[in-house]
């Protein structure tokens, strides 16, 4: 059964692309790290003519605050890490694969065995080259059983993955990934596996600084501690109030910025960060946050308000929201009941009456918009039907 979503509406200043006024910087955070502009080159990009001066490129957003930035560890916890972390490979905004920390990468004919070549100018955020022995000992710290990563089971097709992290072979070397050299990373697969750069872009494929993780344990991403390989790396995190991102000055990699500093606000004078809260919006409305999710209850008025709804933006988010069943427990384990339920619910007058819209029916897993996406043809046997409904429950007794 699905009433589910890929709709979020937000608001976001309409001036100029994420852009805030100058004074931002005396509100959270002191001043932005200063950089000649043959510093910048290769970390930000040429602003669009109609944009705010560079000074003012400072953005600022609601959320909770994380309890660590190792995404590789503990992805739900770690909250703004993929502003500071570049892996192999990325998505950009049409969900295509595009170079990360690799410029490039092949695959055997075979169809086993993929190398990435890293990017030969890639630089931790403390001056050190960015390796492909780093992401070598990343990827295997991942799977140390050890560190109980959730997501650990997404690199099972890499050869040894499996049986190293469910504790069948104790030795890391068994896994298939190695370091030929500073740049070039192997990783072997069981069978073919044409998406395994796919993989390389989760979020837990990030590399971690193995020096500062060995020298400081679970805290190596506090402020002070921290060192990153993407375009920001962590400024100040003032526990309770807010946590900064500021430009790796090493950065010479393939995805560079407009932005100069990007700040995520934890509790300002708005209180509790919570998503899609009137607090949210009533921070955005005073100019404390640049953007705010917005509930059905603040839709509505928004929607009314002379200036905010011409600031109000709509896109998909690739999210999908479900309800699951015990298959194995009656009455669940019979298909006809599950009909029923699937013919009783109508989705459509749901998301458009309860939810105003801010979501759509989702008829399978993967939302619209989204590649692969299949949903349509499955609308008909999911449709609303009440009668159909009774019919199944019937049967099923």
């Amino acid at each position: 059964m699905d009433f589910k979503c890929t709709h979020i509406v937000l608001l976001i200043l309409s001036v100029s692309t994420a852009c805030v006024n100058s004074d931002s910087n005396d509100q959270l955070g002191g001043e932005y790290l200063t950089l000649t502009e043959a510093e910048l080159k290769g970390i930000v990009k040429p602003l669009p003519t109609d944009a705010a001066p560079a000074e003012d490129q400072v953005f600022r957003y609601l959320a909770y605050e994380p309890n660590s930035l190792d995404m590789t560890m503990l992805i739900y916890e770690s909250g703004g890490s993929p502003f500071v972390h570049e892996r192999l490979a990325l998505l950009n905004h049409e969900q295509e694969l595009v170079p990360g920390a690799a410029d490039s990468w092949e695959v055997s004919e075979d169809a086993k065995t993929w190398t990435f070549h890293i990017h030969p100018s890639s630089r931790w955020s403390d001056g050190r080259p960015l390796t492909a022995h780093d992401f070598e000992y990343s990827f295997k710290r991942m799977l140390d059983p050890d560190g109980g990563n959730v997501y650990a089971f997404f690199y099972y097709d890499i050869k040894g993955a499996k049986a190293y992290n469910q504790r069948k072979n104790p030795d890391p070397e068994s896994v298939g990934i190695r370091a030929i050299d500073d740049l070039t990373l192997v990783i072997e697969t069981e069978k073919a596996c044409a998406y395994l750069p796919h993989i390389m872009q989760f979020p837990t494929s990030s590399p971690v600084p193995r020096w500062q993780v060995e020298k400081h344990g679970t805290r190596w991403t506090e402020a002070g501690k921290f060192v990153g390989s993407a375009v920001y790396t962590l400024g100040d995190w003032i526990t309770g109030k807010y946590m900064s991102f500021e430009l790796n000055p090493y950065y010479s990699g393939n995805n560079p910025t407009y932005i100069r500093k990007i700040i995520r606000v934890f509790n300002a004078s708005t209180g509790t960060a919570t998503a899609g809260s009137t607090m949210d919006v009533m921070a955005y409305d005073n100019n404390e946050i640049d953007v705010a999710a917005v509930n059905p209850i603040e839709l509505l008025r928004i929607k009314q308000d002379p200036r905010l709804k011409t600031e109000l933006w709509s896109f998909d988010q690739y999210t999908t929201f479900y309800l699951f069943f015990r298959t194995r427990e009656p009455p669940f384990d019979d298909v006809r009941v599950r009909k029923a339920i699937a013919h009783a619910v109508d989705q459509v007058s749901f998301v458009n009456v309860n939810l105003h819209g801010l979501m759509v029916p989702a008829y399978t897993m993967l939302p619209q918009h989204f590649p692969g996406y299949v949903g349509d043809k499955y609308k008909d046997i999911q449709r609303f039907d009440p009668e159909l409904a009774r019919k199944n429950l019937s049967e099923a007794g």
